[in-house]
């Protein structure tokens, strides 16, 4: 199947399922959750300019206040050069919603189908409030993650501010960030290396314990260990 085939079927199967949304009350919304738990996915969708056909992304893209990180990275770009042309400090902080807890004296807003809120406009707007007027704050729309560029700020500053959003949000509103940080040049030296060292630290990668087979348990070891013994 051709690429230009395989995208036709795609775009038909979103269109189908949007109008299957509008005529079955529920389906549209489970749907979207899906595209939205795999970025990749949620990534293709709005390559292939699917976002009229979307209505979850285009109504998380109009209600934002905040421009995505694709709109953002001129301005991201000036500041880097800037950083390395008069050897200025940068840091990198990028911050998820990790889920909620209950705080007293805080109702956490619901949404429509009875969840709680966590929806970006709500985070980004805390986040907007709590970081200076220099600071570039950005959202990605594929996976809901701020990236936030601290112009002139060291590494300490950032680690600093990144756990003082994480507790300002989670006291105010009930919802755990998980952040990452990263800092020029500590971490690296280009604007793309930097956002993905703090990228990782926010989406940790489990380590998982392999077991390694003992080498006298091996094939190789039990036909030397036969071969020592007959002779």
């Amino acid at each position: 199947m051709s690429s230009r085939r395989f995208a036709t079927v795609l775009r038909l199967f979103i269109i189908t399922t949007t109008l299957l949304g509008v005529a079955v009350d529920g389906l549209w919304p489970s749907v979207a959750d899906t595209l939205l738990a795999f970025p990749g996915l949620a990534t293709l969708a709005l390559l292939l300019g699917w976002r009229r056909a979307w209505p979850g992304v285009a109504a998380m893209n109009g209600n934002m206040p905040l421009p995505t990180q694709r709109e953002s990275i001129p301005s991201f770009e000036r500041e880097m050069g800037r950083a390395r042309r008069y050897e200025h400090a940068l840091g990198v902080v990028v911050l998820r919603v990790d889920g909620a807890v209950a705080v007293p004296g805080v109702a956490t807003s619901r949404g429509a189908n009875g969840t709680s809120d966590y929806s970006p406009r709500t985070v980004g707007m805390m986040l907007r409030a709590c970081v200076r007027e220099t600071d570039l704050l950005a959202w990605e729309p594929t996976d809901g993650s701020f990236v936030l560029l601290l112009p002139e700020t060291g590494r300490e500053p950032v680690e600093a501010l990144a756990s003082r959003l994480v507790g300002v949000v989670r006291q105010r509103t009930g919802i755990v960030l998980r952040c990452g940080t990263a800092a020029f040049p500590e971490h690296g030296l280009i604007l793309e290396v930097l956002v993905a060292h703090a990228r990782a630290g926010c989406w940790p990668v489990p380590v998982v314990a392999a077991e390694l087979p003992s080498r006298l348990e091996s094939p190789v070891g039990v036909i030397r260990r036969r071969a020592e013994e007959c002779c």
